[in-house]
């Protein structure tokens, strides 16, 4: 189980997880792979196996930008998903968040539960949150953002930041905590991708 909270707009990203490996001997690693050199960022939820062969696989593909990053995923993740068990793995799903041609922002997402076919219908200003608490709000008009939490979480004020969109972000991490205790933890890491940049930082322990 991995916490995957995003939201974004047509020109920057911002993705927040934790960091915790579950198992038989629990672990840490980055659960967010920056590709700067194509203008994109990858996440997971699921099998680590996966995720960690596919960016060796990433680095040596020849993928020239997002738009080639979210062609090229759907392949990629069903050879790995065979190579590691099949059937067998836990489900699991890759995010990937690029700038295209034209300096907009791309979201899609590949489950394993759709043999990896692109999920594309994502909005700006909503907050999503994976494991999902709740169901989606959408931003009302004007793009204020509006975050998938239960009602007991802090609700973000009329026309937030960047910096509310992250504690949204956040605070939902921590209902996820406490509804996945053994599988979400170590050091919650934001992400922001924009046109010129990616940056990356860790916010706290949980």
């Amino acid at each position: 189980m991995t916490a995957v909270n995003f939201v974004y707009t047509p020109d920057q990203a911002c993705i927040v997880t934790d960091s915790l490996i579950s198992g038989p001997r629990p672990q840490y690693a980055s659960k967010v792979l920056a590709l700067p050199h194509i203008r994109s960022v990858i996440a997971f939820t699921g099998a680590f196996l996966v995720f960690a062969d596919l960016a060796a696989v990433l680095l040596a593909a020849d993928v020239r930008d997002a738009d080639g990053l979210i062609e090229r995923l759907p392949e990629m993740l069903r050879a790995l998903r065979d190579r590691w068990g099949g059937a067998q793995l836990p489900p699991t799903s890759v995010y990937a968040f690029g700038i295209d041609a034209g300096d907009r922002v791309r979201v899609a997402a590949f489950p394993s539960e759709t043999d990896f076919g692109p999920r594309t219908d994502w909005r700006p200003w909503v907050a999503y949150c994976t494991p999902l608490p709740a169901a989606l709000t959408l931003a009302p008009a004007r793009g204020t953002p509006a975050a998938s939490h239960p009602a007991d979480a802090p609700a973000p004020r009329s026309r937030p930041s960047w910096r509310d969109c992250v504690r949204t972000l956040t605070d939902a991490v921590e209902i996820q905590r406490r509804a996945h205790p053994a599988s979400i933890g170590g050091r919650l890491i934001v992400t922001f991708l924009t046109a010129d940049a990616i940056h990356q930082t860790v916010l706290r322990e949980l």
